[in-house]
Formats: structure tokens, C-alpha cells, sequence
């Protein structure tokens, strides 16, 4: 539950830094660090984790001794005894005492021997901790995911706000030539609106990545418990090896392991409510009449609870037992099955985008060439802007796909990482470039 979270001074004067407003931009690392210390739902799991350990604590009490005390006062219609008789009366023996108003007390010990449903109910709780403990990590996996994730698409942004930034540069270039050329009576009106209907394009384009980088920016804000938008910085990053193991284990698998675990243990604690429970105990009482001269004694013994007949409520609840723990057992499974698949699928993900990117580079290389090539052409008269043009956005549109299949192989790793439990700021450090 405590991978991303660090208590050390770093941490303390990322918070104080945030309190206080000093920066709008934060790095991979700082985030990773303040989304484990501020994030609402850790925090929520932390709080459902401390819950469950307290109701074992909870639970382990039924097995330890008891002790209660207890005060009555009775108002009988015809007079009882008040003291308890010691001894047969006779002449040698007091009268026994008679009252109406009786004041009793005691103080009880109760010691467990034999209680098989509160055994069930340790280990239903103990069960129950590990499905909070589990189902912590499945969240804390998936927060650590999310902010890693920003900021993969924030530098694919970046990058395609690079590439467009140069293209338009170009581009306004170029318009203010042709316009020079128009005046000049060298080129056509219509040959001026084409670069210009790029132009216009490219920059449309440019404004909605820009939206899409403040959107990024709101997100990273909520995954770090803030209200404020916190832009991510500019981060190089690079793909990683996966690992060879795709074996499933990850905190859903896990989740749903304790799960059946706490399902088995209510089916104990079903069986176990037809079996009699015996307690020991030994008990201090003091009785008197309305003269309030109490007088007391000790008991011990044995005690034996048989159910017999409680409305057919044992019987459902085993039948119902029953059925939670088959149900158990088929999300055990589907857990099983999604987490073989999703392993499989990041996997098929990360090589195909890799094996992908090779090809696009090469793609790129040509099509150089290609744009170098009607470069040629057009200085020399031979071919018009618009097959220039046609060129170079075909030579964009490849070096954006080149780096969109960068950042999918790196959020394949980052996928596949979430899904074996294996995700950290350790594995996320092999995507950052030094």
C-alpha cells in the first residue's frame, strides 16, 4: 500500500510547496510522490484498510475472556428471599428472610471453550483485511497509472506541438513569398489560398492540442488532491523492455482470491452456528431486601447453548453461503481469465507499436526525399504549391504518427505494469530519459 508513498523531506516540501502555490508545473517524480500522499482515493483505502483491521480486532474479542457487571432492582408482588439460604433452618439456623423489593448485583467472568462461529468470524475478518489490502494496491496501482499516463500524453502533445509549431512556421513563410511573388504578378491568387487554407488548418490544430494539454492539466490536478490545474513538465521519455513473466497475480486477482477466502470462511461460520458452544464461568453476586444489608457469593460452572429451532434462519444462511462462495469461485475465475488477457493484449500492444514505429521511420526517411524532391520542382517551376504542400503534410502526418506509436507502446507498458501489480516509481524511472 506505501510504494508511491514516501514520508521523507522531499515529500514534505512538495506539500508545503503546494500549499502555498510555488509552481504551476510539476515533474513525473513530484507527482508520483504527492499523488500517494494526497489523493482521496488512497486516502479512502487507507481508512477502509484501518477499518477492517479494527472489526478483526473485533471479531478475536468473542474468543477472549469477558467480564460484565450487572445491577437489577425487583419489586415482587408477594415477598421472596432475599439472601441466599446456606443452610437448612432449623433451631440453630436464623429465619430465613422474606422482602418484597429485592437489590441484586453481580460481577461475571465468561471464558470461551469451545465457539466455533466466533473462530469463522476471525477468519472471515482476517479475510476481509486482505480484501481491503488488496483492493488498496488494485487503487493505488491505478492512481500511480493515471498520473504516469498525463504526463506519456503530455509529452506526445508537446511533441506534436513541436512539429506543428515548425510546420506553421513554414507555412507563414511561405504565405509571406507567395504574396511578395502575387504583387509582383509572378503567381496566381488561387496559389496564395492554398498555403493560406493550410495554414489556417494547421493552426486549428494547433489551438485544439492546446486545449488538450489544459485538459491534461485539470486531470493531474484532481489525481493530486488539488482543485487547481497543475501542467505537467516536459518529460523525455523512452520505451522499456517488459518483462518475460506474464503469469496473472496482479491486485484484482489478489482481490478476488480474499474474496472467495472470506466467502469460504462465512460458509464455516454457517456450518459452525448448528454446533453447541461451551463457556466457562465464575460469578460474584450480592443480594438484599429493602434494608439494603447485601450479602454475597461466589459461583462457577459450565455453560452449554444448543441451538434447536431458530425459524429456518441457519439453514438459509448456509444455503446462502454456499451460494457466495460458488460466486466467489466464478469472479476468482473471470479475474483470472481478464488479467491472462490484459497481460496478453499489453504485450501485443507494446511489440506491434514497436515493430510499427521501425517501419514509420523508415516511411519518414523516404518520404524526405520525396518532400526534398517537389521542393525541386517547384523552385523550378515544373509543379504547383499545392503538390508541395500535399508533400509535407503527408511528412507531418508521419512524424506524428511516429511519435503517437512512441507514447502507445509506452502507455503498453504502462498498461501491462497496472495489471501484474507491478507498477512503481522504480519501473516508471526506466521510462524517463537521463
Amino acid at each position: 500500500m506505501h510504494r508511491i508513498r514516501n514520508a521523507g523531506i522531499a515529500s514534505a516540501f512538495l506539500l508545503i510547496g503546494a500549499a502555498a502555490g510555488w509552481s504551476v508545473e510539476i515533474s513525473l517524480d513530484e507527482a508520483i510522490i504527492e499523488a500517494g500522499l494526497r489523493n482521496p482515493a488512497i486516502q479512502a483505502s487507507e481508512w477502509d484498510l484501518r477499518k477492517a483491521e479494527f472489526e478483526l480486532w473485533e471479531a478475536r474479542g468473542a474468543l477472549f475472556p469477558g467480564v460484565v457487571a450487572q445491577a437489577e432492582y425487583t419489586r415482587h408482588e408477594y415477598p421472596t428471599l432475599v439472601e441466599p439460604m446456606r443452610e437448612q433452618p432449623g433451631p440453630a439456623a436464623p429465619e430465613l428472610a422474606f422482602d418484597d423489593e429485592i437489590y441484586s448485583g453481580a460481577v461475571r467472568l465468561t471464558v470461551p471453550i469451545v465457539n466455533l462461529p466466533a473462530i469463522a468470524g476471525v477468519d472471515g475478518a482476517q479475510a476481509h483485511v486482505a480484501v481491503r489490502r488488496a483492493g488498496g494496491e488494485q487503487r493505488e496501482q491505478l492512481v500511480l497509472a493515471r498520473v504516469t499516463e498525463v504526463f506519456v500524453q503530455a509529452a506526445q502533445l508537446d511533441d506534436s506541438l513541436m512539429l506543428l509549431h515548425a510546420h506553421i512556421a513554414a507555412l507563414e513563410r511561405r504565405v509571406g513569398d507567395l504574396r511578395a511573388l502575387e504583387a509582383e504578378g509572378r503567381v496566381t491568387g488561387a496559389e496564395v489560398a492554398v498555403v493560406e487554407k493550410a495554414l489556417d488548418l494547421a493552426e486549428s490544430e494547433l489551438l485544439e492540442l492546446r486545449h488538450h494539454r489544459d485538459t491534461l492539466a485539470t486531470h493531474l490536478g484532481e489525481l493530486l488532491g488539488r482543485e487547481e490545474a497543475i501542467a505537467p513538465s516536459r518529460s523525455r521519455l523512452v520505451p522499456a523492455d517488459l518483462p518475460d513473466n506474464d503469469r496473472p497475480g496482479g491486485p484484482e486477482l489478489r482481490r478476488a482470491d480474499a474474496d472467495l477466502t472470506a466467502a469460504e470462511a462465512a460458509k464455516r461460520g454457517a456450518r459452525y452456528s448448528f454446533a453447541p458452544s461451551l463457556d466457562g464461568f465464575l460469578a460474584q453476586t450480592a443480594r438484599s431486601g429493602a434494608d439494603r444489608d447485601f450479602a454475597t457469593e461466589w459461583s462457577a460452572g459450565l455453560s452449554v447453548t444448543i441451538p434447536l429451532l431458530t425459524g429456518g434462519e441457519r439453514v438459509a444462511r448456509l444455503k446462502s453461503s454456499d451460494a457466495g462462495v460458488k460466486a466467489a469461485q466464478n469472479t476468482y475465475e473471470s479475474a483470472r481469465l481478464s488479467e491472462l488477457s490484459a497481460l496478453h493484449n499489453a504485450r501485443s500492444r507494446w511489440e506491434n507499436a514497436g515493430r510499427r514505429r521501425q517501419l514509420i521511420e523508415r516511411a519518414i526517411h523516404s518520404q524526405e526525399r520525396i518532400v526534398t524532391a517537389a521542393q525541386d520542382r517547384y523552385d523550378e517551376g515544373r509543379a504547383p504549391v499545392s503538390e508541395l504542400l500535399d508533400e509535407e503534410t503527408t511528412l507531418l502526418e508521419l512524424r506524428m504518427q511516429e511519435r503517437r506509436l512512441l507514447y502507445d507502446q509506452l502507455l503498453a507498458f504502462v498498461s501491462f505494469h497496472k495489471t501484474g501489480g507491478t507498477l512503481s516509481p522504480e519501473t516508471v524511472t526506466f521510462l524517463i530519459e537521463n
